[in-house]
């Protein structure tokens, strides 16, 4: 078992999950299960902040999740209908979007030692009569 299953199954248990459940969850996910899962094609269209136009195309087998996803993604544009942006472009290549995962906290830097002038930083910041030379 690796180190992140390990902390999902301790989450898991922390929860109160009832042990069938996660057995299953866990098969699912190694594809061990008999179920077919059926993937879709959904497209969405809409408009970013500053009325950028986007489509959206995803490949998920659960289109109310990602329905929720893509409308937090247009939080601060505009989710269009069908045909809103389509009908002006075409493809011009892919970008893809990865499920953030969960953030650990950070440790807190140490911070850097502060910084003393360097000779020249002095002299131009300094007065700039002449200093007088020692002559042998």
């Amino acid at each position: 078992m690796n180190a992140r299953l390990r902390a999902a199954v301790e989450t898991a248990k922390r929860a109160s999950m009832p042990r069938d459940t996660l057995e299953r969850a866990i098969k699912k996910g190694a594809g061990l299960l008999d179920e077919t899962v059926t993937y879709e094609t959904v497209t969405y269209e809409g408009f970013a902040p500053h009325r950028v136009p986007v489509i959206v195309e995803c490949l998920t087998d659960n289109k109310n999740r990602t329905a929720t996803t893509v409308r937090v993604l247009f939080r601060k544009g505009q989710l269009g209908n069908t045909g809103s942006v389509s009908w002006t472009s075409r493809t011009s290549g892919w970008s893809t979007r990865r499920r953030p995962r969960a953030r650990m906290p950070r440790r807190p830097r140490s911070r850097p030692a502060p910084r003393t002038a360097s000779p020249t930083a002095r002299m131009v910041s300094g007065s700039t009569r002449s200093r007088p030379t020692s002559t042998p």
